[in-house]
């Protein structure tokens, strides 16, 4: 695919979420250093600046972005974060015919004889390689980022090795089970940056955004990949959001919905209440749909509740709930500065 035609996804994209693209390769924080950009989308009536980031790490564009913020005070900065490949499904199928995600030497080199005799792995390989790494054909990135985001991914392969004068016997010992388990947009989310998972797009969605010739189309792939309700999030469901992070009490919860749009998140239809339903509202819209209870201290999500946001706690709109719980004023530990995102 063309160079030109992969820009011409985050040129479509930027249209669709109601910006206008810019080309451009760093933007300058107020700390004078220059992050690197693939993209940018500015919307002057609603004084947005979204950027797609060519960072390496969910930290790094998290960074990026306060670093810019403070530098256009008037504008809201919101960024998106690309990540172009997810090793955790490759783990999966070397772990299936390697027989478990903890391997000792003794059986990784028998099964790797089998390989030479019967080609399993590399024939399944082979049949899904080319899905698990078809984001990088989809759109302009960052090469150097992605690259040392596959390694950061390798890196949580762990190899046992046997310290001088020890037990050696389970030297060569590989572990797979934190790449199995990996979860590429987990720390995006937390850190309230859009992950945009391109491993996820099918060629025909990939196909809608390139081809750029209806938004509403690109709304619907970007609505259906829970994209959209990020940078237009629906009132309701980020009320259940953070309730389900801990905002009980009403009118902490109010004051904090009520931010989205200060924040550079204009809120799009609700999904769970009646168009038109006042911000002010949208507590007692809920509770009347039968989604919150009163509680010992304040609202409580009910049991419906509970399953919506298990279906979507996962999904890329989660990075808003993030971005207004994580600016909450609490009182903090200095303990908590040390425990790890979501403890």
């Amino acid at each position: 695919m063309s160079d030109d035609a992969k820009f011409a996804f985050w040129t479509n994209l930027l249209r669709a979420l109601e910006t206008e693209p810019h080309k451009a390769n760093f933007v300058r924080g107020v700390s004078g250093l220059e992050h690197p950009v693939i993209a940018a989308g500015v919307d002057d009536s609603r004084r947005r600046l979204l950027l797609v980031s060519g960072e390496h790490d969910a930290r790094s564009a998290a960074i990026a972005q306060l670093d810019i913020q403070r530098t256009i005070e008037s504008v809201q900065v919101v960024v998106m974060r690309p990540i172009a490949i997810d090793l955790a499904p490759i783990a999966r199928q070397v772990t299936d015919f390697l027989g478990g995600q903890t391997v000792e030497p003794k059986l990784w080199q028998e099964r790797l004889k089998q390989l030479s005799d019967n080609n399993q792995l590399s024939e399944a390989m082979g049949q899904n390689l080319p899905r698990w790494i078809a984001g990088f054909d989809v759109a302009s990135l960052n090469w150097v980022a992605q690259i040392m985001q596959i390694v950061q991914q390798l890196s949580m392969i762990e190899i046992e090795t046997g310290d001088e004068g020890a037990d050696t016997s389970a030297s060569g010992t590989i572990r797979f089970e934190r790449l199995v388990n990996l979860d590429p947009a987990e720390l995006d989310r937390h850190l309230g940056v859009c992950p945009l998972p391109l491993y996820e797009l099918d060629p025909a969605d990939a196909g809608v955004i390139q081809g750029g010739a209806d938004l509403e189309a690109i709304r619907e792939v970007l609505r259906r990949r829970q994209i959209l309700q990020f940078f237009f999030p629906s009132p309701d469901q980020l009320a259940l959001g953070l309730v389900d992070r801990g905002l009980q009490e009403p009118s902490i919860l109010l004051n904090e919905l009520s931010k989205a749009p200060d924040v550079g998140h204009p809120f799009g239809p609700p999904e769970l209440t009646s168009t038109g339903v006042p911000i002010g509202d949208t507590i007692d819209a809920l509770q009347e749909k039968g989604f919150l209870v009163e509680g010992e201290i304040g609202v409580e999500m009910t049991g419906s509740a509970r399953s919506i946001r298990a279906s979507i706690r996962f999904k890329p709109r989660e990075g808003i709930v993030s971005k207004l719980a994580n600016n909450v004023s609490i009182k903090l530990d200095v303990n908590d500065l040390f425990r790890p995102p979501g403890s």
